[in-house]
Formats: C-alpha cells, sequence, structure tokens
C-alpha cells in the first residue's frame, strides 16, 4: 500500500512519510522513484529495519501511523498486523485500511480512522483528521489500559481457552 500512500502524498503538503522495515533493494528503487514522480521524494524517507527493543521508542516518535495494506487476498483483508498494537501501546493515533478485524479493534478502543485503502483521497483525508485531532485519540490512563489488556499474558489465555475447547 505504500503506492498508494505516496500518491496521496501531493494532497499532505507539509507531511512527511517513514516506511519503517525491511525492504529490497528493488522495491526501495521504485518506491522512489514513484515519489520523485509525485514530487515528495524529499517527504519520503526509508528508514529500513529497525531492532525490536528499539521499535517502541522508534514508533513513539511518530505523530500517526499508517497502515496501508492491501486487500490482496482474504489473510489480508482479516489481518491483524504487529504494527497496529505496537501503535497502540506506544500511543500513537493509527489510519488503517478499511477491514473488518482492523476497524473493530481502531473502533473499540477509539485509536484513530479507517480509509479505502485503493483510494489516495480517502488516505489522505483520514491522515488529516487524525493528524488534526491526534490529542483526543490516547491519555495516559488509556494507554495504561491497554498494555494491561492486551498484554500477552492475557491474550494468550484466550489461546489456551480456545485449544482447550477443540480438545
Amino acid at each position: 500500500g505504500l503506492e498508494q500512500l505516496l500518491e496521496a502524498m501531493p494532497s499532505l503538503e507539509g507531511y512527511h512519510l517513514a516506511a519503517v522495515g525491511p525492504i529490497q533493494n528493488t522495491i526501495e528503487i521504485e518506491l522512489s522513484e514513484l515519489a520523485n514522480q509525485y514530487g515528495v521524494l524529499d517527504r519520503f524517507h526509508i528508514m529500513g529495519k529497525v531492532s525490536p527493543q528499539e521499535l517502541g521508542s522508534y514508533i513513539s516518535s511518530a505523530d500517526l501511523s499508517v497502515l496501508p495494506i492491501q486487500n490482496a487476498c482474504l489473510s489480508y483483508y482479516h489481518c491483524l498486523p504487529n504494527k497496529l498494537f505496537e501503535s497502540m501501546f506506544a500511543g500513537v493515533p493509527v489510519v488503517a485500511s478499511n477491514f473488518p478485524d482492523m476497524k473493530e479493534i481502531i473502533d473499540e478502543w477509539e485509536v484513530g480512522e479507517v480509509f479505502d485503502e485503493k483510494d489516495p483521497a480517502s488516505i489522505a483525508s483520514s491522515i488529516k483528521k487524525v493528524y488534526n485531532n491526534r490529542d483526543k485519540y490516547y491519555d495516559q490512563t488509556k494507554i495504561s489500559t491497554i498494555h494491561k489488556e492486551l498484554c500477552f499474558e492475557n491474550e494468550s489465555k484466550v489461546l489456551v481457552e480456545l485449544y482447550e475447547g477443540l480438545a
């Protein structure tokens, strides 16, 4: 979904996009060429892989997280990516593709907005809305509650109960 996000960037004047994670050299070149084509190369930064130890503080330095996942298959459509939860734990508002499982989490916790992943105008609109209202999505109490309720210890109990029910 970085292609659609880059296409949205011309209407997001003053915004910078930092892509974090491992990336193949050929894809990096293609994305840079696309950013240049849209006139946003100076606002597009490929950060590469960040160590797990640094990831939380890295994400918390962002104004918001964008998850522009494309509906390439049923697995993507129903995904719940780590970046969604890492952003929530860091107290960073999220804008994400309007897929049912991500939307459910985003709406339940009131941590951001969703967009049409194929529509650069929808992506830009959601980014602006969340950025301009980013202080409303989190306070220290909500962050603390997210850490307590969505921690591995609680989520693993749900998984164990599921497996026990199947046995």
